[in-house]
């Protein structure tokens, strides 16, 4: 072999033995120390090593990349096992844990099994070390997501090589060497910054993490040059597992994590493959290389999938938020041995079976492997119908008990004889879901989105017409509004833009686009109440924490900006002859309350009324009431907090479904208290509830 020649793919027992070591920390930092290891970066790094041996050599042994054979075989050996645990998950959480957590966990099953699992957790901007029982068994699929696109990416970069290359080996490699050298700079740079900017989102992106793979692919490439002395590369070896062993107890990576932090474990497994490829024999790759550490790398994969959920699952099944160290034990060893379980009775005999010489045997094996996948990816979708149809006998539960005595808000009436009914379920079972009908596409416009859709509910021939306007703050209030609007033969319009609340005066926004078109929405809006008769009543409301209007004539924020676009958005309408009711925002709760009364809902889940609602005076909506002839505010802030305290849960119903947004179950409550408040509050007069 020349000094210039690749030496052609060979087993390479120090990078089992390093893989081994990289699961093994992974799950031990997940289940005793709540921290990150590195360990997935070392994997990161090995695959990106293995997989560009591998289509390096497709085009030694025949001349281009074979993506059928190559995808196959990745089918083969990844789907099996996720496959497997998925099921298992699935079963699990149907049985173990209760209806509020299934949701997201069949979502992830479907993002697990179609390798999307990585985008899911950063477009909700998950904790992934939050390992108490609220997490899902199935976020630890991230990585697996990251790898699977990563696969991808490298087959189609090395087909375009081998196209150009037109079959050339030498050329192929000089062509992919540099462009994995440019992914993996700009990767590298994109990692810190992002890091730096959103860390949970760097986390778990692919854009982040691609340099990593990159960095095992450059090792692949140019290893063969790479002839340092044995002694040397030992001593790197060593100091190699040595900062991977440790790293995790001595930075604080969880929080920096990818950016520059991760080339550490990256270093660390290249310093060990290294070793292994110039017989560095007294380093540390000659211990990964010894039987125990590559007999355990060979369940390593196995090891990892089913770490999680089991450790996920024994919290659940013991009720509790961190792992003690018998329990660790214990979850280590099932973990174990479930690898072992699904490497024997799933994955070897898949792999005889796909290694037989029929090429028809070969073809059904993998054509198996891919359809369980899909089809325990259906799973997922088979949960959300089943959540779906618990959720729905439940909605009918709660419509036949709205105006029950203790339901809801109406066991405030009643504080003696309304205590809570701790062997009744809390309601909904899902309030992270409980948005209600309003919120559907025909009838709500989204944040970018310009089209008035308005929606018509109750008696469209009622004396009395009521239109509500306005973003979700306004827009929670309609369960309440609907079944007075039911009840009383009035007529209820709705117009509803998620983000804009009904003010001339444009607020600062993340993205300007969503200011533009809520201007535009509210130019269009008006435009249209200028060709229909005037309502009798318009009720409007906004989350009170916005108050960053922008003066349009000195260009800076200004409360009063805000107080005067609010006055200016009804004036016209006041002239008309409408009576604009103005609800003042709702207190609202923290994301802790959510997840305590999501978990326990029974458990006094309260927050302080001083540290939840807005006061008067910095409430813009509400000086803005204030301020303007023809205009009520109604206060209903004593049907979410009694004597300054904020229960999440009132008369066996959810209050919230996220901090700042109250469920349609419990709006539904509200509708008797909403007309006593209107009859104390507003100018709607008494005959207009007669009926």
């Amino acid at each position: 072999m020349t000094q210039h020649q690749a030496p052609a793919k060979r087993f390479r027992p120090e990078i089992e033995g390093l893989r081994s070591v990289a699961f093994v920390l992974v799950a031990v930092y997940h289940v005793w120390f709540n921290r990150v290891s590195g360990g997935v970066d070392v994997f990161f790094a090995v695959s990106g090593f293995l997989i560009t041996l591998t289509l390096l050599g497709h085009v030694r042994r025949y001349g281009a990349i074979q993506p059928l054979t190559y995808l196959a075989r990745l089918a083969t050996r990844l789907l099996p096992a996720a496959t497997v645990v998925c099921i298992v998950v699935f079963i699990c959480t149907v049985v173990l844990r209760p209806l509020p957590m299934w949701q997201d966990t069949f979502d992830q099953i479907i993002a697990s099994m179609f390798y999307w699992e990585n985008w899911y957790l950063a477009w909700n901007a998950v904790d992934y070390l939050a390992t108490d029982q609220s997490r899902s068994p199935l976020q630890h699929f991230w990585a697996m997501s990251v790898q699977g696109q990563f696969y991808l990416l490298w087959l189609l970069l090395f087909l375009l090589a081998a196209r150009v290359a037109k079959g050339s080996e030498h050329r192929t490699r000089r062509i992919v060497t540099g462009a994995i050298a440019v992914l993996a700079l700009v990767s590298f740079a994109w990692s810190i910054v992002q890091t730096q900017q959103h860390q949970e989102f760097a986390y778990f992106s692919t854009l982040t993490r691609v340099w990593e793979f990159g960095a095992g692919a450059l090792l692949a490439l140019l290893i063969h040059r790479m002839r340092i002395p044995s002694a040397l590369a030992g001593a790197l070896s060593w100091l190699g597992l040595a900062v991977l062993v440790s790293m995790g107890f001595l930075l604080p990576v969880a929080d920096v994590f990818p950016g520059w932090v991760a080339a550490l474990p990256v270093l660390a497994a290249v310093s060990v493959m290294v070793a292994g490829e110039n017989d560095a024999k007294w380093g540390a790759n000659a211990l990964l290389a010894t039987r125990p550490f590559v007999w355990m790398g060979g369940f390593g994969y196995g090891f990892y999938l089913w770490h999680w959920p089991v450790m996920i699952f024994t919290l659940t099944v013991q009720g509790r938020t961190e792992v003690g160290f018998l329990t660790g034990l214990g979850i280590l060893g099932l973990s174990f041995v479930l690898a072992y379980l699904t490497v024997r009775l799933v994955e070897r005999p898949l792999a005889d079976f796909r290694a037989a010489k029929r090429a028809f045997t070969r073809r059904a094996v993998t054509a198996v492997a891919v359809a369980s996948a899909a089809a325990t990816g259906g799973l997922g979708f088979v949960g959300d119908a089943l959540v779906a149809q618990r959720t729905a006998a439940q909605a009918q539960e709660r419509w036949e008990t709205q105006t029950a005595p203790c339901f809801g808000a109406l066991a405030l009436l009643d504080r003696e004889n309304c205590e809570a009914d701790v062997s009744a379920p809390v309601l909904p079972a899902t309030p992270g879901n409980d948005s209600g009908r309003i919120f559907a596409d025909d009838c709500h416009t989204r944040p970018t989105g310009t089209g008035l859709k308005p929606c018509t509910w109750g008696d469209r021939d009622g004396t009395v017409r009521i239109a509500l306007v306005g973003n979700s703050h306004g827009a929670v209030w309609f369960p309440a509004l609907r079944a007075l609007a039911d009840q009383h033969g009035w007529q209820l319009d709705t117009y509803n833009k998620a983000s804009c609340s009904f003010n001339m005066t444009g607020r600062q926004e993340n993205d300007e686009e969503v200011r533009e078109t809520c201007l535009d929405w509210i130019a269009d809006l008006l435009e249209h109440f200028d060709t229909i008769e005037p309502y009798d009543f318009i009720f409007t409301s906004a989350f009170a924490g916005n108050s960053n209007f922008i003066d349009p004539v000195t260009g800076e924020m200004s409360f009063e900006a805000g107080v005067h676009g609010y006055r200016e958005a009804w004036q016209w309408q006041i002239e008309r002859g409408t009576q604009m009711v103005i609800m003042r925002d709702y207190p609202v709760t923290t994301n802790e309350m959510i997840e305590c009364s999501r978990l326990q809902p029974r458990a006094p889940c309260v927050t302080e009324l001083a540290d939840v609602q807005t006061p008067l005076g910095q409430d813009v909506i509400a000086q803005a009431a204030l301020q303007t002839e023809g205009a009520w505010l109604v206060d209903m802030t004593h049907w979410f907090c009694d004597d300054g305290i904020c229960p999440t849960v009132i008369g066996d119903v959810h209050v919230y479904r996220d901090y700042h947004h109250f469920t349609e179950t419990y709006g539904m409550s509200l509708a008797i208290p909403l007309e006593i408040e209107l009859r104390e509050q507003s100018p709607i007069p008494d005959d207009a509830f007669a009926s």
